[in-house]
């Protein structure tokens, strides 16, 4: 059994082990719905990060932002998505408005504050290993967020061969120490030859949905390979790719899709539908490649 988002509760996963192989495992999915422990896995590892620590409940805040300084950012250890869940403080004033809000979610919660780093471009990378420990990685992906939610990946992505083979180093680091079976994708910033990790995600993932059509072998594909002990695909670029997400603008029922003739005039052009009957701002309606 697999998975393909990180939404199912750890304990639930732990259960389904007792009877058929989980891949990736339960503590992998636990460790990655929890930024304070993830934080903790990559700093023991000696790999990049933000700096960070760990704000145990809302009333530590402002000691926590003084320790790690301004500009930072506050994030939920647990939920959030697509830039749900985080704060940004600019500078020492935004405290009072950034505790108002921890006010209204009606939980004291632990939170990770990390300091804001200047980057130049946001990187993935997709490991993927099998039964066996063979591990194969995707070429690097460049990704564009606005408002905390992916709008387009490229591939190759617009990085230094340096930075690339760094990451995929990391990746692969990060799938032997845990001893990965499956897809896990390692999202970056990257400046120049200079990479640190901002999250990890135990499956395929919104960015490598390019590799449809533009690799060797699909990331789902790969992923389904690995976990059911088959060898893994070539991951190899065969042709340079781009993927524009389809995003809901507003509360509508029912959906309509609309400009599909015009986007498919293009004969290089792939349309992916979900399906979703109900549409919501920033909600993920299907992607271009």
């Amino acid at each position: 059994m697999t998975y393909e988002f990180e939404n199912v509760p750890e304990a639930t996963a732990a259960r389904i082990a007792h009877f058929v192989p989980l891949r990736p495992d339960a503590s992998l999915l636990g460790m990655t719905q929890d930024r304070v422990r993830e934080h903790a896995l990559l700093h023991r590892l000696g790999l990049p990060t933000a700096p960070g620590v760990e704000v145990p409940h809302r009333d530590a805040l402002a000691a926590c932002v003084a320790a790690v300084g301004t500009p930072c950012r506050l994030k939920s250890a647990l939920g959030g998505y697509d830039g749900g869940g985080q704060w940004r403080i600019a500078t020492p004033d935004d405290l009072p408005r950034v505790q108002a809000a921890l006010a209204a979610l009606r939980h004291e919660g632990r939170f990770l504050l990390e300091a804001e780093v200047a980057f130049e471009r946001e990187a993935s990378i997709l490991v993927v290993r099998g039964t066996d420990g063979g591990m194969a990685c995707f070429p690097v992906f460049e990704n564009q967020h606005v408002d905390g939610v992916l709008v387009c990946t490229r591939v190759p992505a617009r990085v230094s061969p340096l930075a690339a083979s760094r990451m995929e180093a990391i990746a692969r680091t990060l799938a032997e120490a845990v001893q990965l079976v499956g897809t896990l994708t390692v999202e970056c910033f990257v400046t120049g030859d200079e990479v640190r990790v901002n999250e990890l995600a135990p499956r395929v993932h919104n960015s490598g949905h390019v590799t449809v059509e533009a690799c060797g072998v699909s990331q789902f594909e790969q992923h389904v390979r690995a976990i059911c002990g088959l060898p893994l695909g070539d991951p190899g670029v065969r042709r340079a790719g781009a993927m524009v997400n389809l995003l809901g603008t507003e509360d509508v029922r029912p959906v309509r899709l609309a400009g599909v003739a015009e986007a498919l005039r293009d004969p290089d052009v792939h349309l992916h539908v979900y399906g979703k009957t109900a549409s919501r701002a920033r909600r993920k309606m299907g992607h271009v490649t």
